[in-house]
């Protein structure tokens, strides 16, 4: 009997402290409410509190003037403690599978829906009473990347069924499903009527998913839950048919660009997470989407900073200007490639460079860690670069990494193909 009593007095402490967060719509607009007060989310996505060197990602993301963190999959309670530690609120993730050409999972066999169901039902349980939970974030692109439409209508049912039970268990935060872009916008209206908050994932350009919106009366408040730089699959591609990766001071505007246009709806939007911070993903390139490299910040990091503070930084990035590499394309193994690199810091501090080469994974599904290849560097003179390619064919990024010795950091690559290899 004092088991239960326990039992009971903790689930009630738990309440108390819990947020009681929810979206309203008055004359103004949406509004995303915490303990009754608007609360505009200035985020970044941030699914590690902890990097591979020790790096506080958490306390990165306070110091950039974040007040909300999002992440994509089931978090231990020890992030959700540090989170509440420096005053960040949490969209927590849940992650569900799209199902690909190949998946021997499907959302029309009961039993695979009833062991997600469970699983996020118990996640839920475990955390709806902490301080630093936000709202739930229930799939991430799971329709824009199921190409069947048979299965398409099974996971929309599965999630509209889930959201209930989500609703049922946990009133007091709401339920958003994170959309690629526009893309999901007509599976969700058509199946998913019970949807707090409409996520969408945006890079480059946000004003387009309020366009579907209106036009097609579609009224809800809208959360980019990942926005950033253009990717690899707007950019233009070069010599070796493979997307062009800019300058980090190019996509430190996209991601300008994109918060500005987020500031001025918010008649409708909500606020969002810029992607990423926290350990680097092979994705396109390893270097194209994070905010950060390892505890050293980057110029789309301190741009964000003077958004979400309104503050000048105290130091800045270095610049890359110019990053060339000749030759790059059907290289000889093992053979020699000329590098230059133009850097510039407007703090006159002493720069330091550095050289890697990896490997590159285009699936943006897949999050691996990379592959690093031996990078033997021979400088023939004052300001000349000669680095080794790989031995085996294939294709890679040349990296150079450029140091101010404060914590800021600065990048560029360049493709390389190695040998003769059948391209589209």
């Amino acid at each position: 009997m004092r088991f239960l009593y326990l039992l009971f007095a903790f689930e009630f402490c738990s309440l108390l402290f819990a947020a009681d967060v929810s979206v309203q719509k008055s004359t103004a607009g949406w509004n995303l409410n915490v303990d009754g007060t608007p609360f505009f989310v200035r985020g970044v996505g941030c699914n590690k509190a902890q990097g591979e060197k020790g790096e506080d990602y958490l306390l990165m993301a306070k110091e950039m003037g974040a007040n909300a963190v999002r992440t994509w999959g089931f978090t231990p309670v020890s992030y959700f403690d540090k989170a509440a530690q420096y005053g960040l609120l949490v969209d927590a993730g849940v992650w569900f599978n799209a199902i690909r050409e190949g998946s021997t999972e499907s959302y029309e066999d009961k039993a695979y829906c009833q062991r997600l169901r469970k699983e996020t039902l118990e996640y839920v349980r475990k955390m709806k009473g902490h301080p630093a939970l936000l709202m739930w974030n229930l799939g991430n692109e799971v329709f824009a990347f199921t190409k069947d439409e048979p299965e398409k209508k099974a996971f929309g049912l599965f999630l509209k069924d889930l959201i209930d039970a989500v609703h049922a268990e946990d009133p007091r935060h709401p339920v958003v499903y994170a959309c690629s872009s526009q893309t999901d916008f007509p599976d969700l209206k058509a199946y998913v009527p019970n949807l707090d908050i409409v996520g969408v994932n945006v890079y480059g350009a946000y004003h387009y998913v309020l366009r579907w919106l209106k036009e097609n009366d579609y009224d809800r408040p809208v959360l980019a839950t990942e926005y950033g730089s253009f990717g690899g699959w707007d950019r233009m591609k070069d010599t070796n048919r493979l997307p062009y990766d800019p300058y980090d001071q190019y996509k430190a505007g996209d991601f300008a660009n994109v918060w500005r246009e987020i500031e001025s709806t918010r008649d409708q939007s909500i606020g969002g997470f810029a992607f990423n911070l926290g350990d680097q993903r092979n994705q396109d390139s390893l270097t194209w989407y994070n905010v950060n490299y390892g505890s050293e910040k980057r110029q789309a990091y301190w741009t964000l900073y003077e958004l979400y503070t309104g503050r000048t930084p105290a130091r800045h990035c270095p610049k890359i200007k110019i990053m060339k590499a000749t030759p790059v394309k059907d290289l000889a193994p093992g053979s020699w490639v000329d590098v230059s690199v133009n850097a510039t810091d407007p703090d006159e501090s002493h720069l330091r460079y550095s050289y890697f080469i990896t490997d590159i994974v285009s699936d943006p599904l897949i999050v691996q860690p990379p592959r690093f290849y031996p990078t033997e560097v021979e400088t023939p003179a004052p300001g000349e670069v000669r680095i080794r390619a790989p031995n085996d064919p294939g294709s890679y990024r040349l990296y150079v990494l450029v140091e101010d010795g404060h914590d800021n950091a600065a990048l560029a690559n360049q493709s390389l193909t190695v040998g003769r290899k059948e391209r589209e």
